[in-house]
């Protein structure tokens, strides 16, 4: 029974058994995937935040748009830098976060939580398991610690 449960929700053996997980990106974007209404909540790591510094504007998506893997969907401007927003998953944002483009600095402070960027209506589970586990994430900034010694 748990099998084509599984099955049916193309939940595979190294996806979670919970409704939802995170995963992360080498752009330093993480998505939750919630695996019961196929929808993703998508926002920056707290490393891009940090890198960023003090962010001063957030464009996003028009509501219904199809966001397309590995392409930008929007950007952050930062007193630093203007950086491209990436989405290693398709869907349609069905969803903006409307209180960090009045306050962009909620995501210097909450970018994990908070400071979500949109949410997307997804089918694109394989690509989502093919993202980074939070340990792989952790593994990930340690090796580019290392290289910029």
């Amino acid at each position: 029974m748990i099998n084509n449960f599984l099955k049916s929700n193309n939940i595979t053996s190294n996806s979670p058994l919970r409704s939802f997980c995170t995963r992360y990106s080498e752009s330093h974007e993480w998505i939750r995937f919630n695996h019961r209404n196929k929808t993703c909540t998508l926002g920056i790591t707290k490393y891009a935040s940090d890198q960023l510094k003090s962010i001063v504007n957030i464009n996003l998506p028009d509501l219904n748009s199809t966001i397309t893997r590995k392409q930008p969907f929007g950007n952050i401007e930062s007193t630093k830098t203007v950086a491209d927003l990436f989405s290693d998953v398709d869907g349609k944002a069905v969803s903006l976060n409307t209180d960090v483009i009045v306050n962009p600095e909620i995501v210097n402070h909450s970018p994990e939580d908070k400071g979500w960027l949109i949410k997307m209506e997804s089918n694109d589970v394989e690509s989502f398991n093919k993202m980074m586990t939070k340990s792989e994430y952790g593994q990930f900034l340690k090796d580019i610690n290392k290289s910029n010694v």
